[in-house]
């Protein structure tokens, strides 16, 4: 355990970064948990850094967040991820929304460059590096303005190939679910390289080691 002079445990570094296609949000979730209004319309953001700070199993952690720049097409995954980049990043958030297509299909090639960027050729599916792939916008499906054009059970087959990923749908404009999203990544990152103990069952841990089954989805309180 890591404290300084005075027996205080001293605070733990990540480096998260949240990557997708413009227009799913992903700055509107970086401003959420910089406590910071929401713009009226969508303006184009450049890659911006900042630091944001929790607890988890009485550790104190300080995360660097990459709010990376939105790609605006599937040609521009091939020119975004730089190895010497990606290799110092601890956890990724990849979104999409759930009322956007293209954004899902910008998702899932993110996940095969950061595969093969990180080593692991076109081996997309044993990529340790957790993340959770997030849906964004439910709210705009929950109030019928749009129609959903991802189904929860084509994402759960989806991820269901990738290994160490989670996933959930949320709508950035409440914090509630920003915040937990943010403090599950984390856990995930942790207890996969058994920093802190493991909350799964005695159930889960074997299906995990004898069948390979995993329970990948966060369930989001959407009533908090």
């Amino acid at each position: 355990m890591n404290i300084d002079s005075q027996g205080n445990r001293l605070q733990k570094h990540r480096r998260v970064a949240i990557l997708g296609k413009c227009t799913v949000g992903k700055t509107s979730f970086g401003r959420i948990l910089r406590k910071l209004a929401l713009p009226s319309d969508y303006r184009p953001s450049p890659h911006n850094e900042f630091k944001h700070n929790l607890e988890l199993c009485g550790n104190k952690y300080q995360l660097e967040i990459h709010d990376t720049i939105g790609m605006e097409n599937e040609a521009d995954v091939n020119f975004t991820i730089s190895p010497e980049w990606a290799g110092n990043v601890d956890a990724f958030v990849i979104m999409y929304a759930i009322n956007d297509r293209e954004s899902f299909e910008i998702a899932k090639l993110l996940r095969t460059k950061l595969a093969y960027v990180l080593g692991m050729g076109h081996r997309e599916n044993e990529l340790s590096t957790p993340m959770i792939l997030l849906g964004n916008k439910r709210d705009v499906i929950d109030n019928g303005s749009e129609k959903r054009e991802i189904t929860k059970e084509e994402v759960k087959r989806t991820v269901k190939k990738w290994s160490n990923c989670k996933y959930a749908e949320i709508t950035c404009k409440r914090s509630s679910e920003v915040n937990q999203i943010i403090l599950e990544l984390i856990k995930h990152h942790e207890e996969h390289f058994e920093h802190i103990p493991s909350e799964k069952s005695l159930t889960s841990q074997i299906l995990a080691r004898f069948f390979g089954v995993t329970n990948q989805h966060i369930h989001i309180n959407t009533k908090s």
